[in-house]
């Protein structure tokens, strides 16, 4: 199993995070993109990922796009951006850039490429249990929601869908 590498951040409220330390809930559940492109790959999958957090005690989500270690001035106006185009106080609370070496995140954490966005599960000793890319499907809506026991263990019927969708 791979480890999220440690991590130093800073969201859009401008508060400090230091990942995995400061992930909180047993199941983090990141919603990582590497490219413009990605936000609505990331987007699709807000309706569950609250929803888990709702229901289960044990889940807290957070968005954090990876980006290469830019500048000041280009880290300035990329966060100036993500303010804008997210306005939501709690979203911007989770959403926490990250300029790192993108190849060194990519290794650490068993990702092949940054072509697509990722969905990753990881505990709260850093421990990456799904790593999966691209947007919210059925099939990994179900693989979550299994992981969580919100459905059960039993191999999957042909016809039958437990995502709810």
């Amino acid at each position: 199993m791979k480890q999220f590498p440690d991590i130093i951040s800073q969201n859009l409220n401008s508060a400090k995070g230091r990942f995995p330390g400061d992930f909180t809930a047993r199941w983090n559940i990141l919603l990582v993109g590497f490219l413009m492109e990605h936000q609505r790959n990331m987007e699709s999958w807000l309706p569950y990922v609250q929803q888990w957090e709702e229901t289960l005690d044990s889940c807290k989500y957070y968005e954090m796009p990876v980006l290469p270690p830019f500048d000041f001035t280009s880290r300035a106006s990329i966060f100036l951006s993500m303010r804008w185009y997210i306005g939501d106080v709690d979203r911007r609370e989770r959403t926490f850039a990250t300029y790192t070496d993108i190849r060194d995140f990519l290794r650490a954490t068993g990702t092949s490429s940054q072509v697509q966005s990722r969905i990753m599960l990881v505990d709260s000793a850093g421990a990456i249990h799904i790593n999966a890319p691209g947007s919210a499907s059925d099939n990994l809506v179900e693989l979550f929601n299994r992981k969580f026991g919100l459905i059960s263990q039993d191999i999957w019927t042909p016809g039958k869908s437990s995502s709810g969708r």
